[in-house]
């Protein structure tokens, strides 16, 4: 279904945490980056996902995911004026429900979406880099080696005022996903993602293809980095699992069932009215075939004839005794 991972590479801490957590069919999946060394990017980045965190398992159903980043931010800025450290991180997530995927980014750790082996989706960093390639002094591919591609031009941690990407993709557009930190991207090329996704249909495996390209490629000492990778397929197949019918429930389900509903009725209530409603309609037949026996129908003649017909006499055989039992 999905698969993660976070290494601390060749730095004395790791300043990148990552959330991959489900609650009853609702996905988010989060890498934050922290930032500052010894200004406590580490706490950043936890304070980040333990905020995404605490919001979605309260509300995952209707988790909103731009106002939970902003809240990490705030939580972020009193955190700096707590302790003095200028702590900050970056933030890209996604929240898959309801056949939909959110997306959000801050910063210069990446989304990718995938089909059929092709990337459909990459979200833009936050960088003085990427400035450059709005501006059309360079191109995508070289955003890795400009010299001042670690300088960010937006973070948590950085301003009350926090702007946040928002993306929403359709789940029907892609089949995979993968979110990680730029210790990450910046050594794994796309048409290495995209090899390495054809040939691996597990997130696990799919992972440790690219880290093969990432360690080959990263110096020594290189940058923490972390990925979670995410295979729609296996998710799909999961939920499946989840859902399935208990072996030991009715084999025949009610339409309320089918659909999801209650009627909120015992079963055996249920019968009873059927019985009760059809009593009703036979004792309507019958008084009115008893009644059509009298010889008049008018207030001056008042006595009844003989009833005749079989309705008549089953009135008299079962329903008479049964009302006088009722009266008694």
């Amino acid at each position: 279904m999905y698969g993660f991972y976070t290494d601390i590479g060749g730095r004395g801490n790791n300043e990148d945490s990552l959330l991959a957590i489900e609650s009853g069919g609702a996905y988010l999946f989060a890498v934050a980056d922290g930032l500052g060394g010894h200004e406590a990017g580490e706490v950043a980045s936890r304070i980040l996902v333990d905020e995404l965190r605490r919001a979605f398992m309260k509300t995952p159903y209707s988790f909103d995911l731009e106002q939970s980043v902003k809240r990490a931010n705030a939580l972020i800025l009193s955190e700096q004026d707590r302790t003095g450290k200028m702590m900050k991180t970056t933030v890209s997530a996604a929240y898959v429900f309801g056949g939909r995927t959110y997306v959000a980014n801050v910063g210069d750790s990446r989304v990718y979406l995938f089909d059929e082996g092709n990337i459909v989706f990459t979200s833009v960093d936050h960088s003085v880099a990427q400035m450059a390639v709005h501006a059309g002094e360079i191109t995508a591919d070289k955003i890795r080696s400009h010299p001042d591609r670690n300088i960010l031009t937006r973070a948590l941690g950085s301003a009350a005022g926090l702007k946040v990407d928002m993306y929403t993709v359709d789940n029907s557009t892609y089949d995979r996903l993968l979110i990680c930190s730029d210790g990450f991207w910046e050594h794994v090329l796309e048409s290495q993602m995209t090899e390495t996704a054809r040939a691996n249909a597990s997130p696990d495996a799919w992972i440790g293809a690219m880290r093969r390209f990432r360690d080959a490629d990263a110096p020594d000492g290189g940058d923490n980095n972390t990925a979670v990778a995410m295979v729609k397929s296996a998710l799909e197949t999961h939920r499946t699992v989840k859902q399935a019918p208990d072996p030991a429930a009715d084999n025949a389900a009610s339409p309320d069932a089918a659909s999801g509903k209650s009627s909120g009725r015992p079963p055996f209530l249920t019968g009873l009215l059927i019985a009760l409603i059809c009593l009703g309609l036979i004792a309507i037949a019958a008084s009115a075939a008893y009644l059509a026996g009298f010889r008049g129908f008018g207030m001056n003649n008042a006595q009844p004839a003989a009833p005749t017909g079989a309705l008549p006499a089953l009135a008299r055989k079962f329903l008479f005794p049964a009302f006088s039992a009722i009266g008694a």
